[in-house]
């Protein structure tokens, strides 16, 4: 068995405080096996989030991302949201040039178990926040045309067609180390 702190070092917290049993009620977390009775992972900071302007500095890993998660207004095919994210860095948006698309781990780190509609940590400083699906620079695996993809309504990820037009929410900076690379670019 693992110990907590070497599971902490690989982990991020999922941000569940409840369990729940199969029909939905909430139960006590002793002894159910859920992610809230053994409450592993880095622990989320407090306040977790800075808000700087229209950037918010996470404080768990480092990361910033653009405060609107509606920036580009409307959903995009994959290589369009990276043509955005181009852009951004010509115009230097928000004072700005190192404007990327989250890969699939940088994107879930934001993402809460506990929350839903929108899957984001309770009290969290974001605007513009669309309940759907959000772009990953990730390409899957199974095939180049794929990329990955965040559901924010309920913290689900999935692949699809690059050409298919999900939303797009810009980060930028390396982080802190706690989100491992996905091993592409």
């Amino acid at each position: 068995m693992m110990s907590q702190s070497l599971t902490a070092c690989h982990y991020l917290h999922t941000g569940q405080r409840t369990c729940h049993a199969d029909d939905g009620r909430e139960l006590a977390c002793e002894g159910s096996g859920q992610d809230a009775s053994f409450a592993v992972g880095i622990p989320w900071p407090e306040p977790r989030f800075d808000v700087r302007d229209d950037e918010v500095m996470d404080g768990l890993t480092g990361l910033i991302w653009c405060r609107s998660a509606g920036l580009a207004e409307f959903p995009l095919t994959w290589q369009e949201a990276l043509d955005f994210v181009a852009a951004m860095n010509r115009e230097q948006r928000f004072g700005q040039r190192d404007w990327r698309m989250p890969n699939r781990r940088e994107l879930r780190s934001l993402l809460s178990l506990q929350t839903k509609f929108p899957a984001l940590p309770e009290r969290h400083p974001f605007i513009d926040v669309f309940n759907g699906w959000y772009w990953t620079s990730t390409t899957a695996a199974i095939s180049p045309a794929h990329a990955w993809y965040v559901a924010l309504d309920g913290a689900r990820m999935f692949y699809g067609g690059k050409d298919q037009s999900f939303m797009l929410w810009p980060v930028r900076g390396e982080g802190l180390g706690v989100v491992p690379r996905t091993g592409q670019s």
